[in-house]
């Protein structure tokens, strides 16, 4: 019965402390055609996620275009080229402007060669969309100004991951993003069937010590 209480114990204890982690953070930058910046510090479960996906979560309006190459954003935030335009409507003759996209590596911001929808976001990166002049054909485009992840996230709370498929969402509005709240629910349940079953278990060991023999007789 110990080894069923010392293993219980663990059970618990690492449960508990798998639904501590955190979920992985990625930021996004966005550089309007006036020099205007926003940024989104994005929280999302997984290993990854896509491009498109980083920027959908952002919360800032889109508008896109789905062909056999992938998604195309033709406007971020009202800028671009809106509904019943070409997607590329600013990009048609010279100069070309068009919402260009960039992934923070080691050395620097890098033009990406694929679409969003191409791409994978893993925890700690940094991407940006850029509306400026440039050439899609030869990857030039108006760099985004350096930002950290921890700069952008420390200047503004992170969107949650986006609900599962079917779940209903009964978090307030007003809601703070992160509060110790968001453990409650899971670390109670722990909490819940636990309890009684270590306080069983406990009861079991003491019964057991309480069986054990007093003594033995000698022969005189």
């Amino acid at each position: 019965m110990t080894g069923v209480f010392v293993a219980l114990t663990l059970w618990l204890f690492s449960a508990g402390s798998g639904y501590a982690q955190t979920p992985h953070r990625a930021g996004l930058v966005i550089v309007h055609g006036d020099g205007s910046v926003l940024s989104r510090c994005v929280e999302f479960d997984g290993e990854s996620i896509s491009g498109y996906e980083l920027l959908e979560r952002s919360g800032l309006e889109l508008r896109m275009e789905v062909s056999g190459m992938g998604s195309t954003i033709c406007a971020v935030d009202q800028e671009g080229c809106g509904a019943g335009e070409h997607c590329f409507c600013r990009c048609l003759s010279s100069p070309c402007e068009y919402w260009s996209y960039w992934r923070l590596e080691d050395d620097g911001w890098r033009y990406a060669s694929v679409g969003a929808g191409n791409t994978q976001v893993s925890d700690g990166m940094v991407e940006a969309w850029v509306w400026s002049e440039g050439s899609m054909q030869k990857g030039t485009a108006q760099q985004p100004p350096d930002l950290t992840l921890d700069a952008i996230c420390q200047a503004q709370p992170a969107a949650a991951p986006a609900p599962r498929a079917g779940a209903p969402n009964n978090t307030p509005d007003n809601a703070p993003n992160n509060t110790p709240g968001r453990l409650a629910g899971p670390v109670g349940l722990l909490l819940v069937i636990g309890a009684p079953l270590l306080a069983a278990a406990g009861w079991w060991a003491a019964r057991q010590g309480r069986k054990a023999p007093q003594g033995e007789r000698h022969e005189q």
